[in-house]
């Protein structure tokens, strides 16, 4: 992957390299021995960061594979996130959707048990949590 830069490392470029490489900022702090409260705060842009730790989270990166381009000043601040990096989070944002999809029905299913009730409202109640909880409407095309 290649990220253009004019600066020594943007939070979009961080954050872009860090997807690109399929790691969470945990991985990232795990493996590369930086300080958390910077890299998080640097990503989200409440903070700048000092040289020396944007030289570290750059190198971090390009030792991962990435590469960061040299533009012109007068180009654009946005890195791109390449398709695959894209379909990498949303897989990985299904795979929590379905687990905490799970850890409810079972909860249901446990208060059901609790309450004496039976399971004649359960796909109702699922169209509950579907439409009022994650604003899904998995009926309608």
């Amino acid at each position: 992957m290649k990220i253009r830069s004019n600066a020594l490392l943007t939070p979009e470029q961080s954050r872009s390299a860090r997807l690109e490489l399929g790691l969470s900022q945990a991985a990232v702090l795990k493996q590369s021995g930086l300080q958390a409260h910077k890299l998080k705060s640097f990503e989200v842009g409440r903070s700048l960061q000092d040289r020396v730790f944007l030289q570290e989270l750059r190198a971090f990166y390009e030792r991962g594979g990435v590469v960061f381009e040299e533009r012109p000043a007068t180009g654009s601040d946005h890195a791109s996130v390449s398709n695959d990096a894209v379909m990498r989070v949303l897989e990985s944002l299904d795979a929590c959707l379905a687990e905490v999809l799970e850890k409810l029905e079972k909860m249901a299913e446990e208060q059901q048990e609790e309450d004496g009730a039976t399971n004649s409202d359960e796909p109702q109640q699922r169209d509950v949590w579907n439409d009022d909880i994650f604003g899904l409407d998995l009926d309608k095309d």
